[in-house]
């Protein structure tokens, strides 16, 4: 192989930055251990900061994406998901443990995610073809809920006599009711998809 083509097959500048969508979001799976450390050690400021710190990811993956385009799209869309709920999955179990988050709320969060992970998964291994769906605007509803419960919750137990009493109760409400909302979304297209599938 000659000097020309050893450097041809060096990947360009280009598609390096095509992959820094995908470094940003790793951050959010890098900062869970942290901010478990922080609240293990009631140290909620700093547990605070990186929450918020870890959450403006979510945002910022997004558009870095949109300038400098991603390789892999699907892949980094799954990516960003899982990335999603394993960040706030983590941050709701230990809070619930701590006992500033209710139990229901964080129970019916993962019985929504375990169910759809573990059925789109049996769906593929079912038909071969893995189902394509974007998240509905009740699911981003939900996110966002959850990402201020927990934001609130670690308010609360920093500073508790910021809030106001019914503003927490407030929230969770409405994230238990837009989860569960999300749920049937995506089980009535997971329903729907798997429709078209047996009449193809």
């Amino acid at each position: 192989m000659t000097h020309a083509e050893l450097v041809n097959t060096k990947p360009s500048p280009r598609v390096a930055l095509r992959l820094l969508p995908h470094l940003i979001t790793s951050l959010r799976l890098v900062a869970i251990p942290i901010l478990l450390f922080f609240l293990a050690h009631e140290c909620y400021t700093a547990a605070l900061s990186t929450f918020v710190l870890a959450g403006m990811t979510d945002w910022l993956d997004g558009q870095v994406a949109r300038y400098v385009g991603s390789d892999s799209e699907e892949f980094g869309k799954r990516f960003d998901a899982l990335a999603d709920k394993a960040f706030v999955g983590s941050a709701l179990l230990s809070l619930t443990v701590m006992g500033s988050v209710p139990s229901w709320l964080t129970g019916l969060v993962l019985t929504r995610d375990v169910t759809l992970v573990g059925g789109f998964g049996g769906l593929f291994l079912w038909t071969g073809q893995m189902i394509q769906t974007r998240p509905t605007q009740f699911g981003k509803w939900g996110t966002f809920f959850l990402l201020v419960t927990v934001a609130l919750a670690l308010i609360e137990l920093r500073t508790p006599s910021w809030l106001p009493s019914f503003l927490i109760p407030t929230v969770w409400a409405v994230a238990g009711v837009t989860i569960s909302i999300s749920a049937g979304q995506y089980l009535k297209r997971a329903i729907t998809w798997l429709k078209r599938q047996e009449q193809a």
